[in-house]
């Protein structure tokens, strides 16, 4: 599923090398974090059974992405990233006072292709 939604795909995944390997990209990191909240559960074992002794599992998707959430904001926090994951996608924090007034502005310029602008700008600033 990677390869086919493009997030981290080797240049030649038949004959990749570490070595050989760019470092990825923040971008490239984010999108696999978004990519593996969309696709992620915890595991439950409900039973087992009672000749092999399998196990049976259920799986919860909103615990899986809760901790994942987790783990991935702290990662940010500990390394002074600027970065949080609300809501399953990356988003960059802007300083508070700043992050306050984009979010409450309304942008009404009298150009509606201006104000279109502004918002896209917004948007794209906040985004990782």
């Amino acid at each position: 599923m990677l390869k086919a939604y493009k997030v981290i795909v080797p240049k030649d995944y038949l004959r990749w090398r570490p070595e050989d390997e760019q470092p990825l990209t923040d971008g490239q990191v984010f999108d696999l974090l978004e990519f593996s909240y969309e696709h992620v559960a915890f595991p439950i074992e409900e039973s087992q059974h009672s000749y092999w002794g399998d196990s049976h599992y259920a799986y919860d998707v909103d615990l899986g992405r809760a901790g994942l959430k987790e783990d991935v904001n702290r990662i940010f926090v500990r390394n002074g990233m600027a970065f949080e994951m609300v809501d399953g996608e990356v988003v960059r924090l802007a300083p508070t006072v700043l992050a306050e007034e984009l979010s409450s502005s309304v942008f009404h310029s009298g150009d509606q292709i201006l104000d279109e602008l502004l918002a896209t700008a917004r948007t794209k600033f906040l985004n990782h």
